[in-house]
């Protein structure tokens, strides 16, 4: 028999002094330890007894290539003027590959003798002539478009008479292509200017009347009850609520038909005429000049571009009011 030594605490008791000093007295792990966004809420269900448990999760490495945010380079690529150069330059190395390797060089000029070809007519005149003839066919011929358009337009989508004389008339004529009707044109109006402009104005104003028609018959009946409550009445409801409201509808025609004018001053001025973008192009091809034909193509695609880019500009500008921002930045 031994004697139990007095004070000696019995067997499997423990004191909790000593085993949390020994605990403490154990260097510390990276691995026990976690930042504060780490550690695990309270929870009662695991037995919490008021005391938070602290994840014993090694933090992973941060990539830092990942954290890297894009360089300016990036940026700049990704935007819608950085794709928009990359895609015009791809276009010219290819054209550039093609032309004299690919393809015979007097079939497909290459575009530098399309740029020389342009700048030695830009310093003789010719290449104004051309253009300012075109140009004042398409302005001319379009504006009297769209006059004709939106008044014939407005009448039939808000009038149901004016609708039913209209409408039959313009369902026969929209499937003739303009490029059709030139050899008409000139039996009716000569070789001068007058086919041309005709020409033109028909083919705006084909589409223009079916937008503006279309915007003016979606105006909502509530809008038009509105103003009706307000004391409105006959042309003060189509000035204040229906016009406005067929805007955008009327906008986008416009913009449509703006391109279509472009196409049939070209198609006009191939058959009759003495100067213009079209006589440009067909002259150059009886005297097998393709670099001219280039320079008129290159006319129509900068000239077209820079008005279009104008008209969604001036939209954005002063239109507005009526568009609204999502609608402009559709254009």
């Amino acid at each position: 028999m031994h004697r139990d030594r007095v004070g000696a605490p019995a067997q499997g008791d423990r004191s909790p002094h000593r085993g949390g000093s020994r605990r403490n007295d154990r260097p510390h792990s990276r691995s026990h330890l976690s930042r504060p966004s780490e550690r695990e809420p309270y929870s009662r269900a695991r037995g919490g007894c008021g005391m938070t448990s602290i994840s014993t999760k090694s933090a992973e490495p941060v990539d830092e290539r990942s954290e890297r945010s894009p360089s300016r380079w990036g940026k700049s690529l990704r935007s819608p003027l950085g794709l928009s150069i990359v895609s015009v330059s791809s276009l010219l190395i290819l054209w550039t590959i093609a032309s004299g390797t690919f393809v015979n060089s007097l079939i497909l000029p290459s575009p530098w003798t399309v740029l020389s070809t342009t700048y030695s007519m830009i310093v003789d005149g010719e290449l104004a002539n051309h253009v300012g003839a075109s140009l004042m066919r398409i302005i001319i011929g379009y504006a009297n478009g769209c006059v004709w358009a939106i008044i014939l337009g407005s009448a039939a989508g808000r009038i149901a008479a004016a609708r039913g004389l209209i409408m039959p008339v313009m369902n026969l004529v929209r499937p003739i292509s303009p490029v059709a009707l030139v050899p008409l044109m000139i039996i009716w109006f000569g070789i001068g200017e007058m086919s041309k402009v005709v020409l033109v104005g028909y083919t705006a104003f084909i589409t223009i009347f079916f937008n503006t028609m279309t915007g003016v018959a979606s105006v909502p009946p509530t809008r038009i009850r509105a103003a009706q409550t307000l004391g409105a009445s006959g042309f003060s409801v189509f000035r204040l609520v229906v016009f406005p409201s067929a805007i955008p509808y009327i906008l986008a025609g416009m913009r449509i038909g703006l391109g279509l004018a472009f196409m049939s001053v070209v198609a006009a001025e191939l058959i009759a005429a003495e100067e213009g973008i079209g006589f440009l192009i067909i002259q150059s091809r009886y005297s097998m000049l393709v670099d001219r034909m280039f320079v008129g193509l290159l006319c129509l695609s900068v000239i077209g571009f820079s008005i279009d880019y104008l008209f969604r500009r001036l939209i954005r500008r002063f239109g507005g009011a009526y568009v609204g921002k999502e609608f402009s930045e559709t254009l």
